[in-house]
């Protein structure tokens, strides 16, 4: 092989490897095809300025331009040589580009279940104006280039030139169209493509006649500084040496002339932005979608580079200089040399990079030409999270930036030239990306704890890894080894760490679950659980007492705004426990007790939760209705009961969406509404919706209705005499509710049924098998399905991802359901599911009720204690797997505040005899 081919193929090889890993593995790291398309000629265009800089750079960079001038070679060969090999290796990385673009639009399109294909011809579309542009941006890149690094003499100088030049020009024109011909989208298009071609001819033509003429000057391969100035000069220089600067001063000074190129071109940055305002302010209302306006709201994305930039050249450059050996010898440590490297250089990356760009979009927002990309909608995570969404956003491009900042630092003291620096930190960037994008698609990330772990971990990793390089002067391949080590080390850490705590070790030296005490209850006369969504919890006693609890976390109400809610609970989902009453409603002789419990936000928008009970209604043996004296936020009622009228013939009470549903001893049915008391109407203050406000009236007139049970708020179902099953319809306001006929849940044991918000479905029968229906994506609701084929079943809960149903001998089952159900799962595969053996939940045999309350499910023994097991679904973005043991809540005998709980374990245990004369209030 000919010595000068080989030398160039050296000469490009390292940073063509790099842009070729950036240009192959980038377009498999977006998700949207709108990223896809819009970043990757970005992405194509930076990476192909590294490859062309580098290509007279190096020489510049290394000292050899001038003895390969001297060689008894000819120009022309020469600029040959260098010009073919240089489009040889841009032509294979856009061949790799191309085939990649293609076969992620092709993967996207075909696969199965995804969203490409729904627009298809659209992106298609969007794939081959990609394509079309990244070809301009190619030969762009390779004339820029070309002649930037052969007028500069200098690889930082001419990457920032290469890339502002043509910014700045399309800025430029951009600002001199009239308003017709910038509103006209083909027009635009065949401009720019046209400036273009133009902008390659003449950066050719004139890097080819740089080329020709170019001579040994007295500056050539020197540093270009725009820190120091001629107006700050204090003096003619004197001949006496004297110290102007303390050591930190000095070694801050010298950090700054060794980012002066950077600080220079990013004060070109800063003004290109500011024109880019100007291009906003004048076209963007009246074409939003055209290149124009996609330009002007992407621009901010450039200042990305600067950090990059930054890192790079803080080591990588003096090294290229020679100065790193002197430096060492100075009179001052090297903790404080580093320091005063690496301080700076990371308080000028993170600002430059994140904080200027979106500085700048604030005040033009506030200026009245907002970012469209930057709007706070567009980064909502949920209902009230609007500016925790917006917020974490910013801090992701603050955080992006330091991290390309760290990448930079670490590739420059593993590097001899910027160069190499900039093309190791693009190649490990898009490598992390990369594989992100892969455990993305092939790995379902079930907590956030290796995140959490990794963001001490891996900063501190890369510094140790930047002080130990910076110290050391070793050959490459073992500086490039310990590197590599300590990064793989960290992982593994990161890995086994997370591993370790997100699967509780620790719980295996534990017991499995905590003894309970003497049997109180039993399962011949047993108590009613109720728990529910939001909080309520509820036992009434086979003699008529009903004792109330409320279940919160750390004695709050859960809600859905990290300001309020801590982070580390919301990270590490805790089992809710026990916040009060704790004590039971007044009065004895219960048949029907139901509590509305309430939790809502602040309509005003205040950071606070409005909470309370709404009302709390009961049914005694007598038939008298009875209603709880007050209704305040924040203050349970139950403790003070007043009888509703003189009526004696009610017999049941539930709780229906807008107040309460209610039987009477004749079959009739009734509703007790609310109206349209609302709490979102702003005076919840002062006026607490209640259901006493408003009369009791009779849903039609027939005279067959037997029982009636709550659907955890959302409605009730009504059984009438004749075994049929009603659904109670949730209407607000003061409209009668709907009756709609259920015939699925005739053989429902009214009180079993069980729905998750995913739609699953399970009950009861009453011949005592456990019936269910899944949903699954794309079908429906299918047919309810008996589960195994026993007969004696008690309870059933449901939630998204797990099942758990109670049997008559008080053991606790558990069945983990499916979750990537979709229209490929065949009849006998979904059939299949149901005849799958449950799991013991527990090593107890003395579960008297079963019930569900936020994300956890809640069981009651016969000792009288309740308990809270936590589910699969709470924790799928938790920090750590569910406990094995359940937490202890509370204990109705025990832990109630009613004077009446003393004695009663002894008096109840055994058989519980549901007699009025057995408690008595003392």
């Amino acid at each position: 092989m000919n010595a000068l081919v080989k030398k160039e193929i050296g000469l490009l090889l390292p940073g063509a490897g790099g842009v070729l890993l950036l240009e192959t593995l980038l377009p498999w790291v977006y998700q949207d095809a709108d990223y896809v398309f819009s970043f990757t000629p970005v992405a194509f265009f930076l990476g192909l300025i590294i490859l062309t800089v580098d290509a007279f750079g190096r020489e510049f960079s290394l000292g050899t331009f001038q003895s390969l001038m001297s060689q008894p070679i000819e120009r022309q060969k020469i600029w040959r040589t260098k010009i073919t090999l240089l489009l040889l290796a841009a032509g294979l990385i856009s061949l790799a580009y191309a085939a990649s673009c293609g076969l992620r639009v092709h993967a996207a399109i075909t696969a199965r279940d995804s969203v490409w294909q729904f627009n298809s011809g659209i992106i298609r579309s969007d794939f081959h104006n990609a394509m079309l542009a990244s070809t301009a941006l190619l030969l762009v890149a390779i004339t820029g280039g070309l002649w930037t690094s052969l007028l500069l003499r200098q690889t930082a100088s001419a990457f920032w030139v290469t890339f502002l030049c043509p910014c700045t020009l399309a800025l430029g024109v951009g600002l001199c169209l009239p308003n017709k011909l910038a509103e006209n989208e083909h027009a635009l298009i065949v401009l720019f493509y046209s400036l273009a071609v133009l902008y390659s001819l003449g950066g050719f033509w004139l890097a080819y006649r740089l080329f020709n003429r170019a001579q040994d000057v007295g500056w050539s391969g020197g540093v270009i500084s725009f820190s120091r100035w001629r107006y700050f000069e204090r003096g003619a220089q004197t001949g006496v040496s004297r110290r102007g600067y303390r050591p930190w001063a000095a070694l801050l000074k010298k950090e700054l002339q060794l980012h002066s190129v950077s600080l220079f071109c990013a004060a070109g940055l800063l003004a290109a932005h500011l024109g880019i305002f100007m291009v906003r302010a004048l076209y963007g209302r009246f074409h939003g979608d055209s290149m124009v306006n996609i330009f002007a709201n992407g621009f901010w994305i450039f200042w990305l580079v600067v950090p990059a930039v930054i890192g790079c050249t803080a080591v990588a450059e003096e090294r290229k200089l020679g100065v790193m050996d002197g430096q060492f010898c100075l009179p001052a440590s090297r903790r404080r040399q580093f320091a005063a490297k690496f301080l700076p250089a990371l308080f000028l990356g993170t600002f430059l990079g994140g904080g200027m760009p979106l500085l700048l979009e604030f005040i033009a927002g506030r200026l009245g030409t907002p970012n469209e990309f930057l709007k706070p909608d567009l980064h909502r995570v949920g209902g009230n999270d609007l500016m925790d969404g917006y917020f974490l956003f910013l801090g992701s491009i603050v955080a992006l930036a330091m991290g390309l900042f760290w990448l930079g630092m670490l590739a420059s003291t593993l590097t001899k030239s910027f160069l190499q620096a900039l093309s190791s930190t693009i190649a490990g960037g898009v490598l992390v990306l990369a594989l992100a994008a892969w455990a993305r698609s092939h790995c379902t990330l079930v907590t956030p704890l290796p995140l959490l772990i990794a963001l001490p971990v891996v900063p501190g990793t890369l510094l140790w890894l930047t002080w130990w390089n910076f110290n050391r002067f070793q050959e490459a391949w073992r500086l490039w080894s310990r590197n590599i080590l300590g990064v793989a080390g960290a992982t593994v850490f990161i890995m086994a760490t997370s591993a370790a705590l997100y699967h509780r070790v620790w719980e295996v030296f534990k017991p499995a679950e905590p003894p309970h005490g003497p049997p109180i209850f039993n399962l011949t006369t047993p108590p009613k659980l109720e728990a529910v969504v939001n909080g309520d919890l509820s036992v009434q006693w086979p003699d008529g007492r009903v004792w109330c609890d409320t279940l919160g976390y750390g004695g709050q109400w859960r809600f859905f705004s990290s300001w309020q809610y801590p982070l580390w609970r919301e990270l590490s989902r805790p089992v809710p426990e026990s916040c009060g009453p704790r004590q039971f409603v007044a009065g004895s002789n219960w048949v029907s007790v139901t509590a509305w419990q309430f939790a809502y936000w602040n309509p005003e928008g205040k950071q606070e939760i409005i909470r309370g009970y709404l009302d709390t209604v009961g049914v005694k043996r007598d038939g008298t209705l009875w209603i709880s004296h007050e209704t305040k936020p924040a203050v349970w009622n139950g403790a003070d009961m007043q009888q509703v009228g003189n009526e004696t013939n009610w017999r049941q009470v539930v709780r229906w969406q807008n107040g309460f549903a209610l039987l009477k001893t004749d079959d009739t049915l009734w509703w007790w509404s609310r109206g349209t008391n609302d709490l979102r109407k702003g005076w919840w203050r002062t006026n607490w919706p209640t259901v006493r406000r408003h009369p009791i009236l009779q849903i039609g007139t027939d005279a067959n209705w037997q029982e009636l049970a709550d659907i955890h708020g959302r409605g009730c179902h009504a059984r009438r005499a004749d075994g049929t099953t009603w659904f109670l319809g949730a209407t607000a306001g003061s409209l009668p509710p709907d009756l709609v006929r259920e015939t699925n849940f005739d053989q429902v044991v009214l009180g079993t049924f069980s729905q998750s918000g995913r739609g699953h479905q399970a009950f009861v029968a009453k011949d005592g098998t456990l019936q269910a229906s899944i949903e699954t994506s794309g079908r429906g609701y299918p047919a309810v399905q008996p589960v195994g084929t026993e007969t004696n079943w008690l309870a059933v809960q449901l939630y998204y991802n797990w099942m758990v149903a109670l049997k008559r001998d008080g053991t606790l089952w558990k069945w983990n359901l499916p979750q990537n159900w979709n229209l490929s799962v065949s009849d006998e595969q979904y059939s299949s599911f149901f005849k799958h053996t449950p799991a013991r939940l527990g090593i107890h045999d003395d579960w008297v009720g079963l019930g569900g309350s936020w994300d956890c499910l809640v069981s009651l023994a016969a000792d009288g204690s309740l308990w809270a097991w936590p589910g699969t679904d709470a924790y799928e973005f938790a920090l750590m797997k569910p406990p094995k043991q359940p937490r202890y809540l509370s204990n109705v005998f025990t832990e109630s505040k009613s004077r009446q709980s003393a004695g009663l374990k002894a008096e109840l245990r055994g058989e519980f005899l549901a007699t009025d004369e057995i408690l008595k209030i003392k």
